[in-house]
């Protein structure tokens, strides 16, 4: 059992998996939303997670109710997801729960 072993946080990147692993181990452990969050699996990391590390998009704003991070794509890489860092000061006006900044810089 992962409280067993000691882990009091899991962190799950897929809503479906999400769904899934909490329908095992319940609330043994706390769960956070880790994968890019679409607007349609809002209702699921709302009904399981404690945090979402991965907000960046106005609709899945306007249907999280959870405290988040905001993805913010530090590089411009058109394959990560994110926002861009000019457009923070504006998003962070959509959501009043934001609890920091999740960013992936780039490889240099």
């Amino acid at each position: 059992m992962l409280a067993e072993a000691g882990v009091e946080v899991v962190g799950e990147n897929r809503a479906q998996d999400l769904a899934a692993k909490h329908a095992e181990y319940a609330d043994t452990v706390r769960w956070h939303g880790s994968g890019h969050l679409q607007s349609r699996k809002a209702k699921t990391v709302n009904a399981i997670c404690e945090l979402c590390h991965s907000l960046d998009s106005k609709s899945a704003a306007a249907k999280l109710t959870i405290p988040a991070l905001v993805e913010v794509n530090l590089s411009g890489e058109p394959t990560k997801s994110g926002i861009a860092p000019e457009e923070l000061g504006a998003f962070l006006e959509l959501y009043a729960d934001v609890r920091g900044l999740m960013t992936m810089p780039p490889f240099t």
